[in-house]
């Protein structure tokens, strides 16, 4: 691994960490909208729609992603966000569909003027008392990379399409064994005008994943995951292959404490240039709640590949979140993500990307709420010039309101 890409990489991770748990910084308002509209799974069966309106008002210090020595511009944007949820609940299938658009309106810069937007469809069904079925889809399309959480992809003021499925089936075998086993795809496009280094080199991955658990205690479970990808980068990158395999352990650590992790390890072969490299493959996440908030994070080091950066690298991710109320109408939550990736060819900068988004919100009543946010984007590509920051921060008010369909 690159040394001054690990270091630094280490150290933000460091600092990150404790950001985490200090600091009150913002949730997007698309995000905080989605998690107020998602039907509850406890809600009574039948149909049951959410429609929902976001304003808000928003300050942005870099809307064109300049890099550090170039120019860049602030403005004030207006952000209309329509958004709507369907959720079914039957006795051996539950169906959920939603749709968050948001409208941005700059002040000066009206040539900037785009729409975000993202749409999921999920579906379980119990075909019997041993064996689930479930398939799920999620679309986004943004007009800036930063937006997306996706490893390897530098921050531009380019459109981006991301599409991503999965579907499979559960298994019960026995009292205290499950499977699992699902085919996932994911594919990316970047809009092509006026494309921007390397982001005009689209793709797509495609694999398969199970894994299976064994209880051996009330509170200890272990098992063991598998998954193997193939991923074709548009242009002059060739094909890769993926695998991993880990041993996998969930443990109860308390009442409302939870860990599960994995080891093993990662393999990359691209035979069209005669590469094979394996290592380390690691993950763990470590969930806990109290009586006033909840919070979770998680590690994860594995081979991904890299759209609009060529290629593949070995890819570090760090990420957690809190969330809880302060008192009857006022709750808080922060997120951070941090993605540190190493790329295998030598000589060949390393990329690190930070997101930090929080929010503060008031419930007026059981339909509007009104928020604060604030939202923090920072990558560096480790070369001159690399550096690219954003910061927002802004207001909005939410209005939703749940109706049961008969």
């Amino acid at each position: 691994m690159n040394r001054g890409v690990d270091s630094f990489g280490r150290r933000t991770i460091v600092r990150a960490s404790v950001t985490l748990l200090l600091t009150l910084a913002a949730t997007g308002a698309p995000a905080v909208a989605q998690r107020a509209m998602q039907p509850q799974q406890s809600s009574p069966p039948g149909w049951l729609f959410v429609p929902t309106i976001g304003m808000a008002g928003t300050a942005d210090n870099n809307v064109s992603l300049a890099s550090e020595g170039s120019d860049s511009a602030s403005d004030q944007v207006a952000v209309f966000s329509p958004s709507a949820a369907l959720g079914y609940r039957g006795k051996y299938s539950t169906f959920h569909v939603d749709y968050r658009g948001a409208y941005h309106f700059y002040q000066q810069l009206s040539e900037l003027n785009g729409l975000d937007q993202h749409v999921n469809v999920a579906a379980r069904h119990r075909a019997s008392r041993f064996l689930t079925l479930f398939a799920n889809n999620s679309t986004d399309r943004s007009p800036s990379t930063d937006e997306l959480e996706l490893a390897g992809l530098r921050f531009r003021r380019q459109g981006v399409l991301l599409e991503d499925a999965r579907a499979g089936l559960e298994a019960t075998l026995s009292r205290r064994t499950t499977f699992s086993a699902a085919y996932t795809f994911q594919w990316i496009n970047f809009e092509n005008q006026q494309p921007i280094d390397a982001l005009r080199d689209g793709g797509h991955a495609h694999g398969l994943i199970a894994s299976v658990r064994q209880g051996v205690a009330s509170h200890v479970a272990i098992g063991g995951e598998f998954e193997a990808r193939h991923a074709t980068v548009e242009g002059a990158s060739p094909d890769f292959n993926m695998e991993d395999a880990l041993f996998t352990t969930e443990i109860q650590l308390a009442k409302r404490l939870q860990l599960s992790a994995g080891a093993g390890y990662s393999w990359l072969t691209a035979r069209e240039i005669g590469v094979t490299r394996a290592a380390p493959a690691l993950r763990a996440n470590l969930n806990g709640s109290g009586e006033k908030f909840a919070w979770n994070i998680s590690y994860r080091r594995s081979f991904l590949p890299s759209f609009g950066f060529g290629g593949t690298f070995q890819n570090e991710e760090l990420e957690g979140g809190v969330f809880g109320p302060l008192s009857r109408r006022f709750e808080w939550s922060t997120q951070i993500a941090l993605r540190n990736n190493d790329p295998l060819q030598e000589g060949v900068p390393g990329l690190v990307s930070l997101w930090n988004r929080g929010s503060i919100a008031y419930i007026a009543n059981r339909w509007l709420r009104i928020q604060g946010f604030y939202t923090f984007a920072h990558q560096d590509s480790q070369r001159a010039g690399g550096r690219v920051d954003r910061a927002r921060v802004g207001v909005q008010v939410i209005a939703t309101k749940r109706m049961r369909l008969r």
